[in-house]
């Protein structure tokens, strides 16, 4: 029961369904009542689909980056947790302090030119369908 528990958890931090909420509120915003209900559950089974397929297949996949590495050269970047802060702050996130600001929270946003240069910050109240946000991006482009 304590590692159904556990797994559980893992589970509920992977997905993390309480940070998608605002994003999925922001996509949906257009559709009605019965849309939404439909993207959601397909989404979910989606989201149950893809754990189970690496909950099963996830050793095999470790083991062939390994084979990669082993007979092709290739080495794959395992995703690991990143400092966005402070001194140990990865270099993107010391380049983006440097120009701008840390990341207060999750979810913030980050307008950069093709050279590298910070043109705007967004922290994390600026919604993905801001319009302000939508027109800065636009003048980018």
């Amino acid at each position: 029961m304590i590692d159904f528990v556990a797994t559980f958890i893992f589970f509920f931090a992977v997905i993390d369904p309480i940070g998608t909420v605002p994003v999925f509120i922001a996509v949906t915003r257009q559709r009605d009542s019965r849309t939404k209900r439909r993207i959601a559950v397909v989404a979910t089974l989606a989201s149950a689909g893809i754990l189970v397929f690496f909950v099963a297949a996830g050793e095999v996949i470790l083991t062939m980056e390994n084979l990669a590495g082993l007979y092709y050269g290739v080495t794959f970047t395992m995703i690991a947790p990143s400092h966005v802060k402070g001194p140990e702050a990865t270099p993107v996130f010391r380049e983006l302090a440097n120009q701008t600001q840390a990341p207060s929270w999750n979810f913030n946003k980050y307008l950069v030119d093709g050279s590298g240069k910070v043109i705007q910050h967004f922290g994390s109240n600026t919604r993905p369908d801001s319009k302000v946000l939508q027109a800065a991006i636009e003048s980018v482009l």
